[in-house]
């Protein structure tokens, strides 16, 4: 009895597992995505087992991650409690797990407690076990199933045998169904017509692409066959190709055209691979309706063409050559001009009609433009066999491959040779008066009777900087505006009207321009001749004021004022010379050589070098020169020597005027002050001992200083406690403000030690990590940061090699600031930041309390100098001092931007090395 009911119950159970692993077939089958049939196999496996958590996991493509794709929705209120698009990595999780070792793993309750992530769930389902199942395909894990349930673990271990039955033939069908949605994906994305029919020609699928380019909807398109859409002329054709093939033959193709729904015409070109066992064509077409167009529009263009050259061999010279410029083909005009016959020309180059004219580098240029697929167009002047010359205008034709290069060339050309030889007289004429007209060292130019601007030479360009472009074919009038109602143009119309030739000197005002013209009138209208007086008449009119100035200033100043005329070869001195070096000046005649000789012998030969140099140079203007120079009692005086020199307008020197100056006093004062640095590198030296041992007494002085304020803050204590009682507010009142200035005494002793040691190092520099520093400083102000309300945030700070004292000071001290000037009940924002540059790191403390005024900014970083009263805001006013003083001691520096009601920030830097 008992072997009979064991064998109905597996019985039972071979048909449950029968009928689950239909179910599951059928829910590959029917659902066209990989994850709505997840979700199905999710809900068979329910039905199968009430399991009470079911989900499928499945890697990504780069196979980095897996990623819940399908879970039961028996128990919703799981996936409330835990993200539904969960990731995990390798051995991450129990997903990860599975899939690290690729073998089944059962957790039982206390491991879900203690390694399972999504915690919250298992605890809200009141999970007893979970079994992961790997999922394969051909050995490589494709999938991770998740069963869990309520009950105890043995009711997981007794469906486990069946489970493990189900991991290739879920794998398989998971690889599947990826499969199918990559062909898919693969089909609908591909540009071309992809479809499958039977040896009948009708449609029995096609993707996306086809229907779009045939503009029918599927509907319209499946179970018809292919000469429903095909032109009359082309119908059949997909018949006789199926007639054709034989068992074995495999890809046959040809080309028709459809009329599409809007009925425009399409041509396909056709790929068709026969599946004879099948009955079945797989096929793709390809839209050539451009290519086909383009074909008949050649073969129009091709008899085009034909006309073309018909028309061009009657009237053109042409020729035809290969890349090599090996002529190909010559037309009769050709022959007839260069008088060579065809069977002379062909195969040679275009050398044999080489005139010489054109230089090398013309036939490069010629070449390097055709070989570049460009249109070459030019005159050529060529040699005919009988040794003439003759001219042509040609153009030159690259005849371009598919890859875009040239094959050959084609060259079009057109006798100009009698317009050539016309216009080379009238050029030689032309150029010939040009020639003249360049040549001459005036402006020159011609107007005719309507005053339009018939020539401007390049002078006339240069003196009135207005280009030829800008003013031929113009009316003089309207080119120059600014010359109606002046000199120029009263004198111009004088000439017009009567016929005589002026002579005039005017000033141009618009280019400050002294200009002297002479105008002669003709019957076409006026010549023209003017040059640039300008040098000539401000140097006049120099001259006579810096004669004025010279007279003036020579008897002003105590400086030796001297002219020499570089012309005439004459100098003058005046009364500097009686004054500075005792010379009589009114019974001496100087020369340049009485100068030379008064100079000290070895300086002579540089100064007198420096001098004619300077003459000689057209761009040099000025000299200056240092030397000693002999007075009356025969003693030196050490002189600066200035000179002017000036030019005429060729830039020859023909005049100097300068001024010697003695400073004997200075060079005497230099000495000693070169004795005095000397002093002074000695005198640091004894400072910086000096300072040391102030740096010592200080620290002693600080600590002797500190025990009377604490004997005078003991006894006040206890004076207040023994006798607080007997003193009425006053006598309090007094007791306190001397604790509290015994307090602030001992605080500005303890800042002043600090700001002696603010510049020195009393350690090696080291590895300091800002981030640790600023650390320390929260947890040290805590207090002070949770009563502000305030945050101090910075991203990542860098590790310097410096020292870590001055650092630390510098952070605390303007941290300190920010906190103690912040806004009364608003919550204090603090924000460092830094910026790397090339040699330094740059710092910035942000905050939003107070702000300075900007006309404090520097007041702040001075000792003791404070914006409050000590009522509002405590403090000895030396914080700021110390932290300026540390950045400078560390080779940086330090600045603020802020402004009042908004905020400040503190700058500083800190060398890299």
């Amino acid at each position: 009895m008992y072997c009979v009911s064991r064998d109905a119950k597996d019985k039972i159970e071979e048909e449950a597992e029968k009928e689950l692993l239909r179910q599951i077939s059928l829910s590959f089958n029917d659902e066209e995505e990989l994850i709505p049939a997840a979700y199905r196999l999710c809900e068979n496996l329910y039905t199968f087992g009430k399991f009470d958590l079911i989900e499928l996991w499945c890697p990504n493509m780069e196979q980095t991650q897996i990623k819940l794709i399908g879970h039961s929705t028996q128990n919703q209120y799981f996936y409330e409690l835990e993200p539904s698009e969960t990731y995990f990595q390798k051995n991450e999780g129990l997903p990860g797990k599975v899939w690290e070792k690729g073998k089944q793993l059962l957790w039982d309750e206390k491991q879900i407690k203690k390694y399972f992530i999504r915690k919250k769930g298992a605890l809200h389902l009141g999970l007893q076990a979970i079994l992961g199942i790997p999922l394969t395909f051909k050995d490589e894990l494709v999938g991770v199933l998740l069963i869990g349930t309520k009950r105890e673990p043995d009711y997981l271990e007794q469906h486990s045998l069946v489970l493990s039955r189900l991991e290739k033939f879920i794998g398989s069908e998971i690889n599947r169904k990826r499969l199918e949605n990559d062909l898919r994906n693969v089909f609908d994305a591909t540009p071309e017509i992809l479809c499958v029919t039977d040896f009948e020609g009708r449609f029995l699928k096609i993707n996306n692409a086809g229907c779009a380019l045939l503009g029918y909807a599927q509907e319209e398109v499946l179970f018809h066959s292919i000469d429903e859409f095909t032109l009359i002329e082309d119908k059949g054709k997909f018949e006789q190709k199926i007639k054709g093939i034989t068992k074995g033959d495999s890809v046959f193709t040809f080309e028709n055209r459809f009329l599409a729904k809007d009925e425009q015409v399409i041509w396909l070109s056709w790929n068709c691979n026969p599946a004879l066992e099948d009955g079945l064509v797989y096929a793709s077409a390809k839209n050539i309706t451009d290519r086909i167009k383009s074909e008949i529009s050649l073969q129009a263009s091709l008899k085009s063409l034909e006309d073309y050259k018909f028309a061009l061999d009657q009237t053109a010279i042409i020729t035809i050559t290969d890349t090599k410029g090996v002529i190909t083909s010559v037309n009769d005009q050709f022959c007839k001009l260069s008088k060579y016959s065809r069977e002379e020309l062909i195969g040679k180059t275009h050398s044999i009609i080489n005139s010489k004219h054109h230089p090398k580098s013309f036939f490069a240029e010629l070449w390097g433009t055709i070989a570049k697929g460009k249109v070459f167009r030019g005159e050529i002047k060529n040699q005919a066999k009988d040794g003439s010359f003759y001219w042509v205008d040609s153009t030159i034709v690259p005849f371009l491959d598919e890859n875009n290069k040239p094959f050959q060339y084609v060259a079009i050309r057109i006798d100009i040779t009698a317009k050539k030889l016309a216009n080379e007289k009238i050029i030689e004429i032309l150029e010939e008066k040009n020639n003249i007209l360049e040549s001459i060292g005036d402006g020159f130019f011609a107007v005719n009777k309507d005053w339009t601007v018939t020539y401007w030479n390049k002078k006339a360009e240069t003196i009135l900087g207005r280009n030829k472009e800008d003013v031929l074919g113009k009316n003089i009038w309207e080119t120059h505006p600014d010359v109606i109602d002046s000199e120029f143009y009263r004198q111009y119309h004088k000439a017009m009207l009567t016929g005589e030739t002026i002579n005039f000197e005017e000033n141009y005002a618009t280019l400050d321009l002294w200009v002297e013209v002479t105008v002669y009138p003709s019957e076409n209208g006026l010549s023209i001749y003017f040059k640039d007086i300008s040098y000539r008449k401000k140097t006049d009119i120099l001259l006579l004021k810096a004669n004025e100035r010279f007279e003036k200033v020579t008897q002003a100043t105590n400086d030796a004022i001297w002219d020499w005329n570089i012309s005439e070869n004459t100098l003058f001195w005046g009364e500097g010379f009686k004054t500075l070096f005792g010379y009589d000046v009114e019974n001496i005649t100087p020369t340049l050589d009485s100068w030379i000789k008064n100079i000290y012998p070895s300086d002579i030969e540089r100064v007198e070098k420096s001098v004619y140099e300077a003459i000689k140079n057209k761009n040099v203007s000025n000299w200056l020169e240092e030397y000693r120079y002999k007075k009356s009692d025969n003693s030196f005086a050490y002189v600066i020597d200035k000179g002017v020199i000036i030019r005429d307008s060729q830039g020859v020197a023909v005049r100097m005027v300068g001024a010697m100056v003695d400073f004997t006093k200075l060079k005497e004062q230099e000495t000693k002050l070169v004795e005095l640095n000397e002093s002074l590198k000695n005198y640091a030296k004894e400072l910086e001992r000096s300072n040391e041992e102030l740096e010592q007494f200080a620290f002693v002085t600080s600590h002797d200083l500190q025990e009377p304020l604490r004997m005078i803050s003991s006894f006040m204590d206890q004076l207040k406690r023994k006798y607080a009682d007997q003193l009425d507010d006053k006598a309090l009142q007094y007791i306190h403000y001397a604790t509290e200035g015994a307090k602030r005494m001992k605080q500005i002793i303890l800042d002043l030690l600090l700001y002696s040691r603010a510049n020195k190092a009393f350690e090696e520099k080291e590895e300091v990590d800002l981030n640790e520093i600023l650390s320390d400083f929260k947890q040290l102000r805590r207090k002070l940061i949770a009563e502000k309300s305030a945050t101090i945030i910075s991203r990542e700070l860098p590790h310097l090699r410096t020292f870590s004292a001055p650092v630390t000071q510098i952070f605390h001290s303007l941290l300190d600031n920010a906190l103690k000037y912040s806004k009364e009940n608003i919550p204090l924002h603090i924000e460092i930041s830094t910026i790397e540059n090339g040699t330094e790191w740059e710092f910035a403390i942000k905050d939003n309390g107070i702000g300075i005024d900007n006309q404090f900014f520097d007041k702040i970083f001075i000792i003791f100098q404070r914006l409050h009263n000590r009522e509002l805001y405590s403090g000895t006013g030396i914080g700021l001092s110390i932290a300026k003083r540390s950045v400078e001691f560390m080779g940086g520096r330090i600045w603020l931007n802020s402004e009042v009601g908004q905020g400040s920030i503190f700058h500083f830097t800190i060398p890299k090395n």
